[in-house]
């Protein structure tokens, strides 16, 4: 049966068809992330069909559905306004011929979220969306500053975030405002609107998408600094709370606390008062992408406090943006009974709650001592093959590409290094894997290239043959044009399963663990990264590097993926071999011992590889043969030792396997009947010392 990651099934389609759901059934996507423990998420309707919407739990962050005819619930249904298509997909209707007029074309649109729907908008439909945009900003500046009293909230403290209120035709207050910011100036361009008594599904204003857009509260930043509250020139502290109505009912019970005052009635305004950073996230269980848009900003307060709800989602929230600051997060701990700051407010717990912002726990797993019986269902799950390498003779070794795995891949220079990252992206790529692709030597745009051309098997990193030239000798690998090259970065951009990230030279560890922890929490989990050698780890603002940055990276590359299902392909170089043994650039055999930073290398990783190769081989043939050696392979260690040999092909780049050979053809520098007899003595004299060696 057709399988499809999708968010183009939407409930009211199955509410318009009137399908019932008749049983619930496990999710693979939630299970095979720790969730969906009671087996019930997984809807089955009557014609057969499957869905599950918890997206949250998904790698795809997107619906799962099961067609019940095998067909593609996308692009083998009629177009109808029904399905909320991405806009890769609309271009790719439109691509297929699918979309054919205008009539079906808005049709299309009509189901699309209006993100998507930009996307895809001409020049004109959005300069007039825009224009309904600035309208809908005016018509919101316009409306009054009330007391939300649905929430206990007090009208000085909606006027400081700029909540405002609508009202019915009876002049009764039936909806709230939040506003939406830019990060850049502040300035206003939507507003998510709440009908009462709670409901987010109709009514919003504006642009309400977008990596531009502030946290809820971000523009009080400046009028919480001026109020005197925290030491001159120092943000201070943060609270980050689970929804709009949560951070201002956290600020009103903080202000009344600081300012030592019984009530706000009469006040009008938080002029002259001591104010505190409360914000938001404006998404609910997606905020982890408006956290990491966010993080230059978060990440300039000393201490972080996270006060998501006190459930399952919002401690998983907690815990998910506390990784990403790791040194300054702390958890505000409710008191007993209350799932969030607005529950405190309108239950009169004001005390107990500005207790708890005083007093934040440290920010960790609570460990929790349990009978072997707790784990006893997952430890009876099979274990099962990870993906494959690019070169399927590696996969016995380890199993495949596993999951919560670090392989540190080592080779002396030149010995084609990057070329097997490149090749292992696009293996990763092939099988429907979104790669993030760490290159500390590289540009975004080379790495880009690189890739590319490893999917096109084309040297695009070289010029084109140029057969007008006569001194320029035909190669396979350079005969290509430039349309070639456009066409193939297109098609590579358009997967959306490369992701690069512009590190504007930074080689700090910490930077790149940033990188690597945004990436995770947007379901990113496979990361290649070249090479652990250029890492830097800065103490007291100074550099260190070496094997002091190698020890700091490995430690915190290791703790990042035993915390995580993540894989990380790691490159490394190697050190000069000791005296009597060949160069490794002469196809040498290469130690773990080798590796720089051997140490913590043996220690934090899982596996192992070291890349063998004789640059200087007598034969072109020999010169593109390539041994890799498993190294380390932990927990199959019986397979250490295997080695696979291939040659690349040049005309086509792709590599062979060489079936029953497991040493390199070639190894050392060959002898020449030319040499000087010292010279000759002095090559008889290092081949024999390489012979015993071996």
């Amino acid at each position: 049966m057709y399988l499809a990651l999708t968010q183009q099934i939407p409930l009211d389609y199955i509410k318009e068809t009137s399908m019932s759901v008749v049983m619930n059934l496990p999710c693979p996507e939630c299970q095979k992330n720790g969730a969906d423990k009671h087996g019930k998420y997984l809807m089955v309707f009557e014609d057969g069909g499957k869905l599950c919407i918890h997206t949250h739990n998904h790698d795809s962050r997107e619906r799962y559905y099961v067609a019940p005819d095998g067909t593609d619930p996308v692009f083998d249904r009629e177009i109808d306004g029904k399905v909320q298509y991405s806009a890769h997909q609309f271009k790719q209707l439109e691509a297929d011929g699918k979309i054919k007029d205008e009539f079906t074309r808005q049709l299309a649109l009509s189901g699309m979220r209006m993100k998507d729907r930009y996307a895809v908008f001409t020049e004109e439909e959005r300069n007039q969306i825009e224009a309904e945009w600035a309208m809908d900003v005016a018509w919101f500046e316009q409306l009054k500053y009330r007391s939300l009293e649905d929430r206990a909230i007090h009208g000085a403290i909606a006027k400081f975030y700029d909540v405002r209120v609508g009202h019915d035709e009876h002049g009764k207050i039936n909806r709230h405002y939040y506003p939406v910011h830019t990060r850049e100036d502040m300035s206003i361009v939507g507003a998510k609107a709440r009908t009462l008594p709670k409901d987010f599904a109709y009514g919003h204003l504006g642009r309400r998408f977008g990596d531009d857009l502030a946290l809820f509260g971000m523009h009080t930043t400046q009028k919480v600094m001026d109020s005197g509250t925290f030491r001159k020139g120092k943000m201070g502290k943060l609270l980050v709370t689970g929804g709009e109505c949560d951070a201002m009912a956290a600020q009103q019970m903080l202000v009344k606390s600081l300012n030592k005052l019984d009530t706000l009635q009469g006040i009008k305004s938080l002029d002259g008062l001591k104010l505190v950073h409360v914000w938001s996230p404006t998404k609910g269980e997606t905020c982890l992408e408006e956290v990491i848009a966010n993080r230059e900003y978060l990440d300039a307060f000393e201490e972080i406090v996270w006060g998501f709800d006190n459930d399952d989602v919002g401690n998983k929230l907690n815990l998910a943006c506390a990784k990403l600051f790791r040194q300054k997060s702390k958890f505000i701990v409710y008191p007993s009974g209350c799932k969030d700051a607005n529950q405190c407010l309108m239950e009169g717990r004001d005390k107990e709650f500005v207790d708890a912002w005083w007093q934040p726990v440290e920010a960790r797993v609570k460990g929790k001592l349990k009978a072997a019986s707790s784990y006893a269902e997952s430890a009876k799950k099979i274990t099962k093959n990870g993906l494959s390498y690019f070169i399927p003779e590696l996969n016995p070794i380890t199993f495949g590409v596993r999951l919560s795995y670090l392989g540190v891949w080592g080779a002396g220079t030149g010995v084609g290094k990057t070329e097997m990252t490149t090749s292992h992206i696009c293996k990763l790529m092939e099988q429907g894997k979104p790669v993030v692709a760490i290159y500390l030597e590289n540009s975004p745009d080379e790495v880009l290239k690189m890739v590319a051309s490893r999917m096109a098997n084309k040297d695009f990193m070289s010029p084109p043959y140029n057969p007008d030239d006569p001194d320029d000798v035909y190669s396979a690998s350079r005969d290509y044009t430039w349309q070639e090259l456009s066409d193939t970065i297109d098609n590579l951009v358009a997967s959306n399963l490369l992701f690069i990230p512009d590190l504007e030279g930074s080689k700090d560890v910490t930077v790149i663990m940033e990188v690597m922890e945004d990436a995770l929490a947007l379901g990113y989990q496979y990361f290649v990264c070249d090479n652990l050698t250029a890492f830097e780890h800065h103490v007291d603002g100074k550099v260190q590097v070496g094997v002091n940055a190698i020890d700091e990276t490995m430690k915190r590359m290791g703790t990042f993926k035993d915390e995580h299902e993540v894989n990380i392909m790691l490159l490394t170089h190697l050190t000069r071999p000791e005296k009597g043994r060949i160069p490794h650039e002469l196809g040498g055999e290469v130690f773990i011992t080798d590796f720089r930073g051997a140490g913590s290398i043996s220690f934090w990783a899982n596996g192992a590889w070291g890349i063998e190769r004789n640059t200087q081989a007598a034969s072109i043939q020999d010169k593109c043969t390539t041994l890799i050696r498993n190294l380390k392979s932990r927990g199959v260690g019986h397979k250490v030792g295997n080695t696979v040999v291939i040659r690349k092909i040049l005309d086509t780049g792709e590599y062979e396997v060489l079936d029953g050979v497991h040493e390199l053809p070639q190894v050392g520098r060959e002898k020449k009947d030319k040499q000087s007899s010292a010279s000759k003595q002095m090559a008889d004299n290092f081949i024999d010392e390489a012979d015993e060696e071996f």
